[in-house]
């Protein structure tokens, strides 16, 4: 039954980077989510971050769900996430952050 519930459970597609918690509210930056990732969520407080966790590892944070202060939100529901695509998005993300710190 538990792993069915988790199946169930809302998942969101990162429409722009955004950062990870370690608590849902102060706390410090961990890591960043890159767009096109995607997040489980576990709770969503009624605070401005929902607590997730993160497909491309399954390690769990706090992430600003909310908007960018512009109207665009940094998060948005979608009905079934890959773990392999989010995965293969952060790689993609993270080497392209790294040929940029090399130049």
């Amino acid at each position: 039954e538990a792993a069915f519930k988790a199946l169930l459970r809302d998942r969101r597609l990162v429409l722009q980077p955004a950062t990870l918690w370690d608590a849902p509210e102060g706390g410090e930056h961990v890591s960043k989510l890159y767009q096109g990732e995607h997040v489980q969520v576990v709770e969503d407080h009624p605070g401005e971050r929902l607590h997730c966790r993160v497909l491309r590892d399954g390690r769990s944070f706090w992430v600003d769900g909310g908007n960018d202060g512009e109207g665009r939100d940094a998060l948005c529901s979608v009905a079934v996430a890959s773990q392999l695509e989010s995965l293969q998005t952060f790689i993609k993300a993270l080497a392209a952050e790294c040929g940029k710190a090399a130049t």
